[in-house]
Protein backbone atom coordinates (compact mmCIF):
# COMPACT_ATOMS: atom_id res chain seq x y z
CA UNK A 1 0.00 0.00 0.00
CA UNK A 2 1.10 3.21 -1.18
CA UNK A 3 1.82 5.95 1.46
CA UNK A 4 -1.13 8.17 -0.69
CA UNK A 5 -3.04 5.34 -0.07
CA UNK A 6 -2.55 5.18 3.47
CA UNK A 7 -2.78 9.09 4.03
CA UNK A 8 -6.61 8.43 1.83
CA UNK A 9 -7.36 5.92 4.30
CA UNK A 10 -6.83 7.91 7.34
CA UNK A 11 -8.37 11.29 6.40
CA UNK A 12 -11.20 9.02 5.37
CA UNK A 13 -11.51 7.42 8.71
CA UNK A 14 -10.92 10.25 10.89
CA UNK A 15 -13.78 12.38 9.02
CA UNK A 16 -15.69 8.77 9.75
CA UNK A 17 -15.14 9.04 13.28
CA UNK A 18 -15.61 12.47 14.15
CA UNK A 19 -19.35 12.48 12.08
CA UNK A 20 -19.70 9.03 14.59
CA UNK A 21 -18.67 11.81 17.36
CA UNK A 22 -20.91 13.91 16.40
CA UNK A 23 -23.98 11.42 16.10
CA UNK A 24 -24.01 9.62 19.00
CA UNK A 25 -23.16 12.78 21.18
CA UNK A 26 -26.68 14.11 21.61
CA UNK A 27 -28.32 10.63 22.16
CA UNK A 28 -25.25 10.61 24.75
CA UNK A 29 -26.36 14.21 26.24
CA UNK A 30 -30.30 13.49 26.34
CA UNK A 31 -30.46 9.96 26.41
CA UNK A 32 -32.48 7.59 23.97
CA UNK A 33 -35.93 6.50 24.43
CA UNK A 34 -36.40 5.73 28.08
CA UNK A 35 -32.83 5.79 29.14
CA UNK A 36 -31.57 8.91 30.92
CA UNK A 37 -28.79 11.05 29.57
CA UNK A 38 -25.67 12.65 30.97
CA UNK A 39 -23.65 15.49 29.72
CA UNK A 40 -20.43 14.63 31.58
CA UNK A 41 -20.72 11.52 29.27
CA UNK A 42 -21.28 13.53 26.44
CA UNK A 43 -18.72 16.35 27.14
CA UNK A 44 -15.86 13.35 27.21
CA UNK A 45 -16.87 11.24 24.11
CA UNK A 46 -13.17 10.78 22.53
CA UNK A 47 -12.24 10.16 19.07
CA UNK A 48 -9.05 8.00 19.21
CA UNK A 49 -7.39 7.10 15.54
CA UNK A 50 -5.61 3.46 16.30
CA UNK A 51 -4.41 3.03 12.85
CA UNK A 52 -4.61 4.33 9.17
CA UNK A 53 -7.87 2.14 8.79
CA UNK A 54 -9.37 1.82 12.63
CA UNK A 55 -10.96 4.51 15.12
CA UNK A 56 -12.24 4.17 18.43
CA UNK A 57 -15.19 6.57 19.76
CA UNK A 58 -14.91 5.83 23.26
CA UNK A 59 -16.26 7.48 26.73
CA UNK A 60 -13.61 6.85 29.51
CA UNK A 61 -15.94 7.19 32.64
CA UNK A 62 -16.22 3.61 34.19
CA UNK A 63 -19.89 4.15 35.11
CA UNK A 64 -20.29 4.79 31.44
CA UNK A 65 -21.69 1.04 31.30
CA UNK A 66 -24.16 1.44 33.56
CA UNK A 67 -25.50 4.41 31.73
CA UNK A 68 -25.30 2.67 28.51
CA UNK A 69 -26.41 -1.05 29.64
CA UNK A 70 -28.32 -0.10 32.47
CA UNK A 71 -28.49 -1.13 35.62
CA UNK A 72 -30.73 -3.02 38.54
CA UNK A 73 -30.68 -1.72 42.16
CA UNK A 74 -27.65 -1.07 43.98
CA UNK A 75 -25.84 -0.05 47.02
CA UNK A 76 -23.11 0.00 49.07
CA UNK A 77 -20.44 -3.53 49.16
CA UNK A 78 -18.30 -2.29 52.16
CA UNK A 79 -20.22 0.60 53.88
CA UNK A 80 -23.01 -0.01 55.77
CA UNK A 81 -25.26 2.73 54.15
CA UNK A 82 -25.25 4.84 50.99
CA UNK A 83 -24.38 8.66 50.22
CA UNK A 84 -25.57 10.82 47.54
CA UNK A 85 -26.66 14.58 47.48
CA UNK A 86 -29.63 15.44 45.64
CA UNK A 87 -27.58 18.43 43.91
CA UNK A 88 -24.30 16.91 42.52
CA UNK A 89 -22.97 20.40 42.72
CA UNK A 90 -23.41 20.40 46.55
CA UNK A 91 -21.46 17.31 46.75
CA UNK A 92 -17.88 17.79 47.96
CA UNK A 93 -16.28 14.48 46.22
CA UNK A 94 -16.97 15.62 42.88
CA UNK A 95 -15.46 18.21 40.81
CA UNK A 96 -18.10 20.78 40.21
CA UNK A 97 -20.77 18.58 40.01
CA UNK A 98 -19.01 15.74 37.58
CA UNK A 99 -18.96 12.95 38.10
CA UNK A 100 -15.48 11.03 38.93
CA UNK A 101 -13.49 9.79 35.31
CA UNK A 102 -11.65 6.45 36.79
CA UNK A 103 -12.69 4.43 39.95
CA UNK A 104 -9.67 5.35 41.45
CA UNK A 105 -10.81 9.00 41.87
CA UNK A 106 -13.57 8.03 43.60
CA UNK A 107 -13.56 8.57 47.64
CA UNK A 108 -15.50 8.70 50.67
CA UNK A 109 -17.04 11.80 52.19
CA UNK A 110 -14.74 12.81 55.31
CA UNK A 111 -16.19 13.03 58.81
CA UNK A 112 -16.32 16.67 58.60
CA UNK A 113 -18.00 16.48 54.93
CA UNK A 114 -20.56 14.18 55.94
CA UNK A 115 -21.07 16.35 59.30
CA UNK A 116 -21.53 19.65 57.08
CA UNK A 117 -24.40 17.42 54.74
CA UNK A 118 -25.98 16.54 58.20
CA UNK A 119 -25.90 20.27 59.34
CA UNK A 120 -27.46 21.17 55.18
CA UNK A 121 -30.59 18.64 55.91
CA UNK A 122 -30.81 20.10 59.68
CA UNK A 123 -30.81 23.31 57.87
CA UNK A 124 -33.46 22.51 55.17
CA UNK A 125 -35.72 20.77 57.56
CA UNK A 126 -35.48 23.71 59.69
CA UNK A 127 -36.72 26.16 57.11
CA UNK A 128 -40.04 23.65 56.69
CA UNK A 129 -38.54 21.93 53.93
CA UNK A 130 -40.08 18.45 53.30
CA UNK A 131 -38.21 15.47 54.17
CA UNK A 132 -38.29 13.79 51.08
CA UNK A 133 -36.17 16.73 49.59
CA UNK A 134 -33.73 16.94 51.71
CA UNK A 135 -29.79 17.81 49.91
CA UNK A 136 -28.14 14.82 51.47
CA UNK A 137 -29.60 11.38 50.92
CA UNK A 138 -28.58 8.56 53.57
CA UNK A 139 -29.98 5.00 51.55
CA UNK A 140 -28.96 1.39 52.43
CA UNK A 141 -29.60 0.91 48.64
CA UNK A 142 -30.87 2.55 45.76
CA UNK A 143 -34.18 0.63 44.87
CA UNK A 144 -34.70 2.18 41.06
CA UNK A 145 -31.63 1.29 39.46
CA UNK A 146 -31.23 2.92 35.87
CA UNK A 147 -32.81 2.41 32.17
CA UNK A 148 -30.48 1.08 29.48
CA UNK A 149 -29.61 4.21 27.56
CA UNK A 150 -27.70 2.24 24.12
CA UNK A 151 -25.91 5.49 22.30
CA UNK A 152 -23.37 3.20 21.03
CA UNK A 153 -26.52 0.74 19.51
CA UNK A 154 -26.81 1.00 16.02
CA UNK A 155 -30.83 -0.42 16.36
CA UNK A 156 -33.64 1.22 15.66
CA UNK A 157 -33.81 4.59 18.79
CA UNK A 158 -30.39 3.54 19.55
CA UNK A 159 -27.17 6.27 19.33
CA UNK A 160 -25.88 5.51 16.10
CA UNK A 161 -29.10 4.18 14.10
CA UNK A 162 -28.36 5.26 10.56
CA UNK A 163 -24.46 5.95 10.94
CA UNK A 164 -24.26 2.82 8.69
CA UNK A 165 -25.73 4.42 5.97
CA UNK A 166 -24.24 7.47 6.71
CA UNK A 167 -20.79 5.92 6.43
CA UNK A 168 -21.41 4.26 3.05
CA UNK A 169 -22.28 7.26 2.04
CA UNK A 170 -19.05 8.76 3.09
CA UNK A 171 -16.55 6.69 1.72
CA UNK A 172 -17.57 6.64 -0.91
CA UNK A 173 -17.67 10.00 -1.70
CA UNK A 174 -13.96 10.36 -0.71
CA UNK A 175 -13.46 7.11 -2.77
CA UNK A 176 -14.45 8.81 -5.76
CA UNK A 177 -12.91 11.89 -5.34
CA UNK A 178 -9.49 10.26 -4.51
CA UNK A 179 -9.55 7.82 -7.30
CA UNK A 180 -10.42 10.46 -9.76
CA UNK A 181 -7.28 12.50 -8.24
CA UNK A 182 -5.30 9.74 -8.88
CA UNK A 183 -6.55 9.59 -12.49
CA UNK A 184 -6.19 13.49 -13.38
CA UNK A 185 -2.16 12.66 -14.70
CA UNK A 186 -3.75 10.27 -16.95
CA UNK A 187 -6.51 11.73 -18.41
CA UNK A 188 -5.92 14.77 -20.95
CA UNK A 189 -7.51 17.67 -21.60
CA UNK A 190 -11.09 17.06 -22.39
CA UNK A 191 -11.45 14.34 -19.43
CA UNK A 192 -10.91 11.40 -22.39
CA UNK A 193 -8.57 8.37 -21.11
CA UNK A 194 -6.44 7.98 -24.22
CA UNK A 195 -6.50 4.34 -25.66
CA UNK A 196 -3.79 2.90 -27.89
CA UNK A 197 -4.21 -0.19 -29.83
Amino acid sequence: MSVQDEQFMRRTITRLARRGRAKVRPRVRKGTGSGHGSRTLAAAIRVEIARFNVAHISIPHYWAIYVHDGRGPFGPKRQGFYVWFRDPKQDPRLNRGHGWERLSQKRRLTRSEFQAGLDMNHAHLDRGGSPRSIPMIITKQIRRGMKPNKFFSNAPRGGMFGFKREADTIIGEDFDKYVLRRLKPVLNLRGVIPIRL
